[in-house]
């Protein structure tokens, strides 16, 4: 049948043979086999068939490629032994099962040609293997298929028990490993199931590595010499309901695992660690016991995982180290066990942890922003929480945590949580609708949408929920400071810091100011002035009412901006009620748009250049009764032309107005005062010098100083019968034609080779008679090189005079004439009148009388004419003298 013997005979001797009895049988035809192999092989052999290998040692190495059974006598009675040559049985095809055998010596690594395996199933699916004993393999079973079942065997003394690789869906059950370098390995496969195994005295016990959906269930793992458990590579792997005991780690996690879910294990006696998880996220460790170990765990440079409901009991201590994200610790027992944490964003929860043999908590090397939430913490050696070591520990959190003792170093930080209650209220009460906003440090505990965050706006009753935010602070001391805890409000466009003191309680109680600017034309109203201008149109009024307005606004917009209401233009008074800071932080009020109209404010408190209490860069501006002061600059014009300032004041400042490149402006009805260099400026300061600021016009002006540098062409008409202020100084720097009109050489005049100042007033006549005011008077105004005014007598078309006077004065006659130098000449101008047949000249200069201060003011010639004495009785005519009368 399948039985052969060979060798070499003595031919002249009779040959005699015994024939072994067969021992394996085809139960399904009843057909004989010396062999396993010549059984399976056999043509009479079909898929289905049942082969039966009696008690025996079989030395072959099998293909099963057929569809059967094969079934020993027991693991004790049927042996099949590889004799170290090979793969003792390779099953090539589906839906084979073999049981009650045992399969031995396929590999000794001092004789084997390479790594042989007591079972392969080489892509063969569906197989179950029950009840054999394999021993003495590189590897013991090898799968590479799926839906295969291994149970109910004892794999010992190999490299690897089994190892499944590429496969799914298979289950490995109620086996024994032992003596085994790794008992199980499970490499890129997926719904794996070993369950109810025992291993015991192997190196490794079970490792899954780069495999999906593996269940690790009712196992019993003891005095293993390596890891117990180890899973690399993998997520979704569960492990419940195994006891492991007396090994050297219990449960190693590593190597960018994630969704691993260990529950209801024991795991105590470990030498090393009891858990041990190093680059790995997303998992939950639950209701495990976790006893005696030399450490209860440690997860490393992991993220997203979850320990609740675990005891831990009589491990030297739990550690979380490394770059870990957030991880936490929730409602575990640690008992006789501490907690250490050497990285940031942990969390701990509602855990006991007592007895511990040194610290209860400790925060060191390098921790931050690590959170303690209701946790009770006692009768630890040491202190109960240690915040210090190596390193800043900082912005570490706790909140409702019962503890004893608690030990900050110098570089450690513990801020204590408590709820903190936030109510707003106005003018008229309870005010709903208000953004809130708390933080400290780096953390925030409250936002609302405005802050970026969810939580909710104060109610109708003018209160948010209770929040947790910091009451004490161990700022690098045992000791705990209170907090100045920030709270921030904001409403429309209000925004305010205010600062809850902890010492005084837990509650702070927020006034919400009214809303004080108001769009006349849309009648949107904020609290800010700039707020209402980003929302204006071209051409809105804004009306500022009463306040202090801690603001750099900027006007680009052609508006007026106003503290009176329209119906109220020109009758406000900047008194301070509306008051703009600039902080030192820019200028109070910058206007960079055409035609803007600023009116009745006051202002203080500018940074320097460019800045200004009054900033305008653009044309037509008007400024119109402000007040500014206490900044270096009062009101700059910078490359403006055509603006307004009327009837304002300046004072506490280094130049009170200050024009540079800037021409064609108005300036009227100023008082400036207590300045440090100068009280008004005109030059080309920033820009070249033939860009000065020429034809400006100023006005009733009541100043002091007053320089002009690179700057032609301008015009001071000063006030009206102000003997209380002095004109003290006037500088002039390569600026030509500045004329000054109604007013006589200050102190001091400061005028160098390329300027020319020009002191003139208006002249005019007085012509009375006997005290009565003449008209039809002829006069004629001259000097020696020009006739200013001339009757039709002088052969002029000026009008004669009218009630004494003429009817238009000649208009700004220099008087005195600074031409490149600081010292003056005077001029002088003559006047002659005739009435009827009487005449009188006279003759004015700069020192006959001039009139000290006026506003664009006239100097008069007075002329008194004689009574008449001669008369023509028949014409009715009055003369002076004879001759003409005749």
């Amino acid at each position: 049948v399948d039985w052969i013997i060979s060798g070499t005979y003595n031919v002249s001797n009779s040959l005699s043979f015994s024939v072994p009895d067969f021992r394996v049988q085809n139960q399904d035809n009843g057909n004989m086999f010396y062999s396993i192999g010549g059984a399976i092989s056999a043509s009479s052999t079909s898929n289905g068939h049942v082969i039966q290998a009696w008690t025996g040692t079989y030395r072959e190495l099998i293909t099963i490629d057929k569809e059967i059974t094969l079934v020993g006598n027991g693991t004790s009675k049927t042996i099949i032994n590889g004799s170290f040559e090979g793969t003792i049985i390779t099953v090539s095809t589906d839906n084979v099962n073999i049981r009650n055998l045992s399969i031995m010596s396929s590999y000794d690594s001092s004789i084997s040609e390479s790594g042989y395996r007591g079972i392969t199933l080489d892509s063969a699916s569906s197989c179950e293997l029950d009840n054999l004993d394999l021993g003495y393999h590189y590897v013991g079973i090898y799968v590479d298929s799926q839906f295969n079942k291994i149970s109910n065997s004892v794999i010992h003394h190999s490299n690897h028990g089994i190892k499944v690789t590429d496969g799914s869906a298979s289950s490995i059950i109620n086996n024994t490993f032992t003596d085994n370098i790794q008992g199980l390995l499970v490499y890129s496969a997926e719904e794996v199931i070993i369950s109810n195994n025992t291993f015991n005295n192997n190196l490794k016990a079970v490792e899954t590595d780069s495999s999906i959906d593996v269940t690790i269930r009712g196992n019993t793992f003891s005095n293993n010499d390596g890891e117990v458990i180890i899973i690399a590579f993998s997520d979704d792997i569960t492990v419940h309901d195994n006891i492991l005991q007396n090994n050297s780690l219990g449960v190693k996690i590593q190597s960018g695992s994630f969704d691993i879910v260990l529950y209801n294990n024991t795991i105590e006696n470990s030498t090393s660690y009891g858990i041990y998880m190093d680059s790995s996220s997303s998992s939950i460790f639950s209701n495990n016991i976790i006893k005696m170990n030399f450490r209860a765990f440690e997860i490393r440079n992991s993220n997203s995982v979850t320990f609740i409901s675990n005891t831990f009991v009589s491990n030297d201590y739990s550690s979380i180290y490394g770059y870990s994200g957030t991880n936490t610790l929730e409602s575990n027992t640690f008992d006789d066990t501490g907690i250490v944490i050497e990285g940031a964003g942990q969390i701990l929860e509602s855990n006991m942890i007592i007895n511990s043999p040194e610290y209860g908590v400790k925060i060191h090397r390098n921790s931050y922003d690590n959170k303690l939430f209701n946790n009770t913490i006692s009768n630890s050696a040491d202190k109960d929480i240690f915040v210090g070591g190596l390193f800043n520990q900082t912005n570490n959190i706790g909140y409702n945590n019962i503890f004893s003792t608690i030990e900050v170093e110098s570089n450690g930080e513990f801020i204590i949580l408590d709820y903190v209650n936030v109510k707003t209220v106005n003018a008229t009460g309870d005010k709903s609708g208000i953004d809130i906003r708390s933080y400290y440090n780096s953390s925030s505990y409250y936002r609302s949408a405005y802050f970026g965050g969810t939580d909710p706006l104060t109610n109708s009753s003018g209160n948010i929920p209770s929040f947790i935010a910091p009451l004490e602070h161990y700022d690098g001391s045992s000791t705990p400071d209170f907090v100045s805890l920030p709270v921030r409000a904001r409403f429309v466009d209000w925004v305010e810091t205010f600062y809850l003191d902890t010492s005084q309680g837990d509650s702070i109680t927020i006034i919400i100011p009214d809303l004080r600017v108001k769009n006349i034309d849309t009648e949107e109203m904020s609290y800010h002035i700039q707020t209402s201008i980003d929302n204006a149109n071209v051409d809105d009024r804004i009306y500022v009412m009463d306040g202090v307005y801690l603001e750099n606004v900027i006007v680009d917009k052609r508006i007026i901006l106003s503290t009176c209401e329209p119906e109220n233009y020109g009758t406000c008074y900047p008194d301070g009620s509306v008051l703009i800071d600039a902080q030192q932080n820019g200028s109070g009020i910058h206007i960079s748009e055409d035609g803007a109209d600023i009116r009745d404010f006051s202002i203080m408190n500018a940074s320097s250049w460019p800045d200004a209490g009054i900033r305008v860069t653009s044309d037509y501006a008007s400024i119109y009764h402000c007040v500014v002061y206490d900044s270096p600059i009062g009101i700059l014009f910078q490359e403006a032309t055509n603006g307004e300032i009327s009837v304002s004041t300046v004072f506490g400042v280094d130049i009170g107005i200050w024009l540079t490149a800037s021409s064609n402006n108005d300036i009227q009805t100023i008082l400036i005062y207590d300045t440090n260099i100068t009280d008004v400026s005109l030059d080309s300061y920033g820009y070249a010098d033939s860009e000065g600021s020429e034809d400006n016009v100023l006005d009733n002006m009541k100043i002091k100083k007053i320089n002009f540098t690179n700057s032609p062409n301008n015009l001071i008409q000063w006030p009206e019968s102000l003997d209380y202020y002095q004109f003290e100084k006037i500088t002039l720097v390569n600026s030509q034609n500045v004329v000054s009109v109604g007013y006589d050489d200050p102190a001091s005049i400061e005028i160098d080779s390329d300027s020319s100042y020009f002191v003139k007033n208006h002249v005019n006549i007085h012509v009375s008679q006997n005290g009565t005011l003449l008209s039809d008077v002829d006069a004629k105004i001259w000097n020696e090189t020009e006739v200013f005014y001339s009757t039709p007598l002088f052969g002029g078309t000026d009008s004669k005079t009218v009630a004494g006077t003429l009817s238009s004065s000649v208009k700004t006659f220099a008087f005195k004439e600074y031409i490149g130098s600081s010292s003056g000449s005077e001029n002088s101008i003559k006047v002659m009148i005739a009435h009827i047949d009487w005449t009188d000249k006279t003759e004015l200069s700069g020192s006959d009388g001039y009139p000290g201060f006026c506003h664009q003011c006239t100097i008069y010639a007075d002329f008194d004419v004689p009574m008449f004495r001669v008369y023509n009785e028949d014409a009715e005519e009055y003369y002076y003298y004879i001759q003409p009368a005749i």
